[in-house]
């Protein structure tokens, strides 16, 4: 195929269970000009055979196979291979509205737009539920259908939650940029994520749901396992685009959203690192001197004067736990 409309990348590690439902979302869009690659990332249950069968019917998909490497450098290697003049990156337990990629592929063209973003809804596994996701804050938006980071530079990192899977991004956009998943442990997709939207000079948002989220679903306790067993990836997450932004002499100008996107990330694992971790991280992410107006959340401000003052680090590590047994006291009640 030469040169598609779409790339959709998939990256598949033991995804037996729901690989069948998402494939068969893409398979059947309403857009049919697209290459679908599905990067096998050493799966080791029959992923790869299901795969296959779907490749022999349809010959838009594109099969990689590597060892286990993890989804970011499964990731990377289906950017690197993709023709196409877009780039749609999902995960193999989400399924998609079958207009989806039509619907994006055009709001994309016609404004010509480095990033699209759409709604999204939450399907749990367990219970069937469906619902809506707020995943797009529109009261942070400018008033204009196409703007930059430099039209939001206050809160670009707070516009939307930084996942991939409801976005469409220019092709030509991501690897002029040099735009890669970041290979931490966890949290491995937040570099690309939240440095696409600082790059851009062209984000637009189209205000429809069109993709589905599985939750609840059998890699969740493995997940959570994962953010326990390496609780310092968030942080390795966040140096690495800091870094990005110093070199880009971009720092300053996007400081403040990347203040409440370290506290909001933080937030997550403030019981999980120690005492001398938490008096160093204001200073290792170079975010001193911050004021209540400046952050979008009391609760970031509050976790933000916390860090600030050790004697509050030590009384809040004490007491955090007694805080927590309260408050679940309080809503059982």
């Amino acid at each position: 195929m030469n040169n598609p409309k779409i790339s959709v990348i998939i990256p598949v590690y033991n995804g037996a269970k729901y690989i069948n439902q998402c494939l068969d979302s893409l398979i059947n869009q309403t857009l049919t000009d697209i290459e679908i690659i599905c990067v096998n990332d050493g799966s080791t249950d029959n992923s790869p055979e299901i795969l296959q069968q779907y490749s022999n019917k349809d010959k838009r998909i594109r099969i990689i196979n590597q060892k286990n490497s993890g989804s970011a450098e499964a990731r990377n290697r289906g950017i690197d291979i993709s023709t196409g003049d877009y780039l749609s990156i999902v995960d193999c337990d989400d399924f998609f509205d079958l207009n989806m990629l039509e619907s994006l592929y055009n709001h994309s063209v016609k404004y010509d737009t480095d990033i699209t973003l759409c709604g999204a809804r939450t399907f749990d596994d367990k219970t069937k539920v469906v619902k809506n996701i707020n995943a797009i804050k529109f009261e942070l938006l400018p008033d204009k259908e196409v703007f930059s980071s430099n039209d939001v530079e206050h809160h670009i990192l707070q516009l939307c939650i930084n996942w991939c899977w409801d976005k469409l991004y220019k092709t030509s956009f991501i690897k002029r940029n040099k735009i890669y998943f970041h290979d931490t442990q966890v949290h491995n997709d937040t570099f690309f994520a939240t440095y696409s939207l600082i790059k851009s000079e062209r984000i637009s948002v189209l205000d429809k749901i069109l993709c589905t989220y599985r939750i609840n679903v059998d890699t969740s306790a493995t997940a959570r396992s994962k953010r326990m067993k390496y609780p310092l990836s968030f942080y390795e997450a966040l140096i690495f685009l800091r870094g990005h932004l110093i070199k880009d002499n971009t720092f300053e100008t996007f400081k403040k959203s990347f203040a409440n996107f370290a506290m909001d990330i933080f937030y997550g694992y403030y019981k999980s690192v120690n005492v001398n971790f938490k008096c160093a991280f204001i200073e290792n992410m170079g975010i001193k001197g911050f004021k209540r107006r400046d952050f979008i959340k009391f609760k970031y401000y509050m976790l933000y004067v916390i860090l600030s003052h050790k004697p509050l680090i030590i009384l809040s590590t004490v007491f955090l736990p007694f805080v927590i047994i309260i408050k679940k006291i309080i809503r059982f009640r």
